[in-house]
């Protein structure tokens, strides 16, 4: 920033959308702190920061992978880095540990990441940053996973209303805190997971058509909204925009109109090339096997389980086979 003695440093680090399509939520702009005075390179709180972004850096060469494991340990030595102060922009690194977390939370449908990353999000707020709206985000996301009960169980039997109710409201409050840089996109992802939030409440007052049909228009209208942005030319948000068509064809399926469930569903499925391609080939082939369509959904299982082959994913192989074996 300056070339005077001492200099004032300042550390920054763009995460690129190409490259990141599966990693959305950590694209944009990101600090390492505040600017740093240096007399010399030397300068212990320089190299620490510079030590810790080039752990930062590998670790999120994993994280686009989907290799979580591996980037939280690259994240973890980054944390520990001597001389990188809790309050000098270390909140980055606990968002990144609370986020590879919840993606292993969400993609392997286990609560046991949950309680750790809603730690790291925790930490990040409370002792690092209390404006830092990705942390804020993320920490709703954590509240609406734990909320959801039982994953395994798709009866929406056991959601948690008040916790439910915690996660809108700390979706809500991430709007109003300062530390959010347009490139965070936080109203956009704001819109989607309340999108979620409602669909969840439609399915509980399920026996209320009234009340179902308000909370299925409610999120529907939001996660159009998110659709219109990518429409409007903002590219950089287009993995949350495969998984709005996702649960929009959700909701036009619950609505009894197939032909528009089933549009939506392959526009979500062009939006990705890796596990989620496969997993919503996967829904759509369940689509076409509930509508008779069994060809079509030959076609749709078979797709999923090349996802499944080219990821080396033993898990979803085993699941998407068993889908296409009880159809023939």
């Amino acid at each position: 920033i300056t070339d005077t003695v001492p200099s004032r440093v300042a550390l920054e680090f763009y995460v690129n959308y190409r490259g990141f399509k599966d990693g959305q939520e950590i694209t944009g702009k990101h600090e390492l702190g505040e600017p740093v005075r240096v007399y010399d390179f030397e300068a212990k709180a320089l190299r620490a920061r510079v030590f810790a972004l080039n752990f930062i850096t590998i670790g999120l060469s994993h994280y686009v992978r989907g290799e979580f494991e591996d980037a939280i340990d690259y994240f973890k030595q980054a944390e520990q880095v001597d001389g990188w102060l809790t309050t000098a922009g270390k909140e980055v690194v606990y968002l990144l540990l609370g986020n590879s977390l919840a993606r292993m939370a969400s993609r392997e449908k286990s609560p046991q990441y949950i309680e750790q990353a809603r730690a790291y999000y925790n930490f990040a707020l409370e002792e690092c940053n209390p404006e830092y709206a990705r942390a804020e985000v993320g920490q709703a996301g954590m509240y609406y996973l734990e909320a959801l009960g039982d994953p395994d169980d798709p009866s929406f039997d056991q959601v948690d209303e008040d916790l439910l109710e915690k996660s809108e409201a700390t979706y809500l409050r991430a709007l109003i805190l300062r530390d959010a840089p347009e490139s965070a996109h936080i109203p956009t992802k704001v819109n989607f997971n309340l999108g979620q939030i409602y669909i969840v409440r439609a399915k509980i007052h399920e026996q209320d058509p009234q009340v179902k049909a308000y909370w299925l228009q409610e999120a529907d209208s939001l996660f159009e909204k998110v659709v219109h942005e990518n429409e409007s030319g903002n590219v950089d948000i287009e993995e949350l925009v495969g998984h709005a068509y996702a649960k929009l064809a959700l909701i036009a399926w619950v609505q009894g109109d197939k032909d528009l469930a089933i549009e939506h569903q392959e526009r979500a499925i062009g939006f990705y090339e890796l596990f989620w391609n496969g997993y919503y080939a996967a829904v759509l082939g369940d689509m076409y096997a509930d509508l008779g369509q069994h060809e079509q959904a030959r076609e749709a299982y078979q797709r999923a389980i090349q996802v499944a082959k080219d990821e080396g994913d033993q898990k979803s192989f085993d699941k998407y086979t068993a889908k296409l074996e009880a159809l023939l």
